[in-house]
């Protein structure tokens, strides 16, 4: 149930082309505050290598393409 209201979430992201307005590369926070999900299931995802990060120093952050990349995997 949980599974389906995210990917119905992500759907509607994707379909507002949001995603392109947004930066090159975005936070953790920021995206999931733009996902409208929570910072652990961003890092729950590229754990599972759903979601890619490219980390300088301490901080990871997620492209655009990656998250594009993402919401189509959870589409599926």
């Amino acid at each position: 149930m949980i599974r389906a209201a995210v990917r119905d979430e992500l759907g509607q992201v994707q379909q507002r082309d949001e995603i392109q307005d947004w930066p090159t590369y975005i936070s953790r926070q920021d995206l999931a505050k733009r996902l409208n999900i929570s910072p652990q299931t961003v890092t729950s995802w590229q754990k599972r290598g759903i979601l890619k990060g490219t980390q300088t120093g301490r901080v990871i952050r997620y492209s655009r393409e990656s998250v594009l990349n993402a919401l189509k995997q959870m589409k599926k």
